[in-house]
């Protein structure tokens, strides 16, 4: 939220492409990847169920190495931002502004740091 505030006072350009970018970065990656996550919860419920406690790291790597390798695509998607909403007919500045912000939240994506908004919403919930 306090990014969105600071993207406001440099410019609707700014916050235009911002937003953008970050509800495409949601949709293809955040989201998707925080979905297969969830499914950790099963697996670990289940091995600690049956008190097979080594099944535990075992599946957190698995998941780990899966969720990496799916990130690989993903960022490929996210470094051609710009180019996907210029072919779906979005103005070409903001399509740009959107590419160059996309490029940059690419690190946040592979270390598999989750937007601070589902965070909340977790932690909230507990």
């Amino acid at each position: 939220m306090i990014s969105v505030i600071f993207l406001g006072h440099l410019g609707e350009l700014c916050l235009s492409s911002a937003t953008m970018a970050t509800s495409f970065a949601g949709v293809t990656g955040y989201y998707f990847i925080l979905g297969m996550a969830s499914a950790l919860e099963t697996f670990f419920g289940q091995a600690y169920g049956a008190k097979q406690y080594h099944m535990l790291g075992i599946h957190l790597q698995r998941a780990m190495l899966v969720l990496i390798v799916t990130c690989i695509p993903i960022a490929f998607i996210w470094s051609f931002t710009g180019h996907i909403f210029t072919i779906c007919g979005q103005d070409m500045e903001i399509s740009s502004q959107a590419g160059i912000y996309a490029r940059w939240v690419n690190p946040q994506h592979l270390s598999l740091q989750p937007p601070p908004m589902p965070n909340l919403i977790f932690t909230g919930a507990k």
